[in-house]
């Protein structure tokens, strides 16, 4: 059933009010966005619970879709009734705030990129660039010929994937005309948002209560079914809880797949989501840093051999710039935060460990304090439940030039409940002949090496040495 959206309209219009314009903020690391559409309103559901009650993150008119984080770090977030995207990166109310872009035909659901905007265009099935933002209603198409295109997707290949309401998805990377073009994958239902998990792609069939995978791409008779439960809405992996879907009202995390009719919400309260947009805004950038202080040294092992077993070591050594102990921030008795970001010969982000607890966290049965001062030469973190992002130690040291280290060891047991720790990530890099291994503080520097030397990149395993 495809969705009536006059009667909501005329209802809604006349409860338009005025608000001022929110300053300018960057989202926070670890930040997890859902549109809740019926109730206008975007939540922060990073710890997941019941949010009947919880003051939203953002707050709309008109049946918000889908949120992405694009150029300048900002968030973008569409409104379907109004036709408008506005930027809520710093939250709050934006009844009535002038938006960022206007003249939209029923706009859906979001691909961002950190120099990009595109948005998918239900009501013409189109795609449109709406980087510059302003008046689009006149502005040229990326791609057209897509009947009632829902939701846009760019997998960690870089290939962007369009999905319909009429059971097609396309590869249209290039844009243009889409309307002699055969889809990629055909013979679905209404179709909704897609998303990327342990190298598969998956999509959302709402009209047959299915998350598809839809890697081998052909009829969708032929294609296997992920997981199954009712109204799947948009999925998202999210590092250290596993992948999450939307459905009418809650939020599910499905990442054993099966049948999760029945199954315990992560995330509920809701009213009606639409598309259900979720993003994550991570301690790692979506492309690498520039800038970052470069390693003549480093190192990283990942080994996924035996599910529930996962292990990383990373390390970063002899900086080519003195590391001092303000570089280094203060997680003892500040706020400073790790993250230890992978990404792969593209820049694009693969995985990320972030370890984000700072300000004096207690860490393990014992509470006691997860980070220590180890004299004047540097910090030492340690965690035997690694709670943060799969992070169990992290050692960094201060140096002269030529100096300096920073190490980080990371680890999924199943058996203890401890599967924080980003997993698929060896397969996503098989075959890959470099990457590169950043270390960002959120107060302090951020550390890099290309990783040139790979030894193992087999899909279980992915070792490798640079520069």
């Amino acid at each position: 059933m495809r969705i009536s959206l006059v009667t909501r309209g005329l209802a809604l219009a006349a409860c338009l009010v005025a608000a001022a314009a929110p300053a300018t903020a960057q989202p926070a690391p670890g930040t997890l966005l859902f549109c809740d559409a019926d109730n206008d309103r975007v939540h922060d559901i990073r710890d997941g619970g019941d949010f009947t009650f919880d003051v939203p993150f953002a707050s709309f008119v008109l049946l918000v879709q889908d949120v992405c984080l694009g150029p300048n770090g900002d968030l973008y977030a569409t409104e379907l009734i109004s036709g408008e995207i506005q930027i809520i990166t710093a939250g709050g109310s934006f009844n009535g705030v002038p938006p960022f872009a206007s003249g939209l035909v029923n706009p859906g659901g979001l691909a961002c990129s950190d120099s990009q905007i595109l948005v998918a265009e239900t009501g013409t099935g189109t795609i449109v660039d709406a980087t510059g933002g302003g008046d689009l209603s006149a502005s040229p198409r990326f791609a057209v010929g897509l009947s009632d295109v829902s939701d846009l997707f760019r997998d960690s290949s870089g290939t962007l994937w369009a999905s319909t309401q009429d059971g097609n998805i396309w590869d249209v990377s290039a844009g243009g005309d889409f309307t002699l073009v055969p889809p990629f994958a055909t013979g679905g239902g209404f179709l909704r948002g897609m998303g990327e998990f342990e190298g598969a792609l998956l999509v959302a069939d709402q009209s047959n209560d299915a998350v598809v995978d839809f890697t081998a791409g052909g009829n969708f008779a032929a294609l296997p079914v992920f997981a199954s439960f009712f109204g799947p809405r948009h999925l998202l992996h999210v590092p250290g809880i596993g992948l999450l879907a939307a459905k009418v009202s809650e939020v599910l995390e499905i990442s054993a797949g099966g049948d999760f009719t029945g199954a315990t919400p992560f995330a509920e309260g809701f009213s009606e989501a639409f598309l259900g947009g979720l993003e994550y805004i991570g301690t790692c950038g979506p492309t690498a840093l520039s800038g970052c202080r470069a390693a003549a040294k480093a190192s990283l092992s990942i080994v996924e051999k035996k599910p529930g077993k996962e292990k990383w070591k990373a390390s970063l050594a002899k900086f080519d710039a003195p590391t001092t102990l303000a570089d280094l921030g203060d997680p003892v008795t500040g706020n400073t935060t790790y993250a230890l970001c992978l990404y792969d010969a593209a820049d694009r982000l693969v995985a990320e460990v972030p370890v984000d607890q700072g300000g004096g966290a207690l860490c393990g049965a014992g509470q006691k304090p997860c980070w220590k001062a180890t004299g004047t030469k540097g910090f030492k973190y340690k965690d035997p439940e690694t709670a943060a992002g799969g992070a169990k130690k992290l050692s960094a040291k201060t140096g002269d030039v030529g100096k300096g280290k920073l190490t980080l060891q990371a680890a999924n047991n199943a058996k203890k409940a401890q599967e924080n720790l980003q997993t698929g990530v060896a397969a996503g890099l098989a075959g890959a002949t470099s990457a590169r291994l950043q270390l960002y503080l959120s107060d302090g520097a951020c550390f890099e090496a290309p990783l040139t030397d790979v030894k193992k990149a087999d899909g279980v395993q992915f070792k490798a040495k640079g520069p």
